[in-house]
């Protein structure tokens, strides 16, 4: 929870980048990362609201007893009746807000002088691979088909699936 409030301090770096450009008559342009920084912020602050929701919401079922009145067991007894009946996926949420923190993260250490030939050198792979994959998704889809053409009277052959 805590670590979510640093998502409020993006808005206001891009703020006063706008506000740079503007007295010193530059061009404003949105990075990348000033992107993923809103993006963040936005996912942050829906987090925040349910976070307020639900530690203030009452559940009819009882977990534990006397104890259920504890905000943090409220706002779990909310996350799994969430869950379950498939209203809100909090887990969801969260897992989207992390990986988006670890891919700023990518983004800020590609600057460093001893990650940053790593990293170019990794998505220069992951590059080649998706190349590669690709290509072996479309020979398989041809060879599956020449095979369910070619073999319709084994039934192991009879469709693509």
């Amino acid at each position: 929870m805590y670590i979510g409030a640093v998502a409020f301090m993006l808005p206001i770096s891009l703020i006063n980048k706008l506000v740079y450009t503007k007295l010193t008559d530059r061009k404003f342009q949105l990075s990348s990362a000033n992107w993923i920084d809103l993006i963040i912020f936005a996912l942050v602050s829906v987090w925040y609201y349910v976070f307020a929701l639900y530690t203030n919401r009452p559940v009819g079922f009882e977990l534990f007893g006397e104890r259920d009145n504890n905000k943090k067991i409220n706002l779990m007894r909310n996350i799994i009746l969430d869950i379950e009946t498939s209203t809100f996926h909090t887990d969801y949420l969260l897992a989207a807000i992390t990986a988006l923190y670890w891919f700023r993260c990518l983004l800020l250490l590609k600057l460093s002088e001893n990650f940053g030939p790593l990293i170019e050198m990794v998505y220069a792979m992951v590059l080649v691979f998706s190349q590669f994959i690709v290509l072996y998704l479309i020979e398989l889809v041809t060879f599956s088909s020449v095979a369910a053409f070619a073999l319709t009277e084994n039934p192991n052959f009879a469709n693509l699936f």
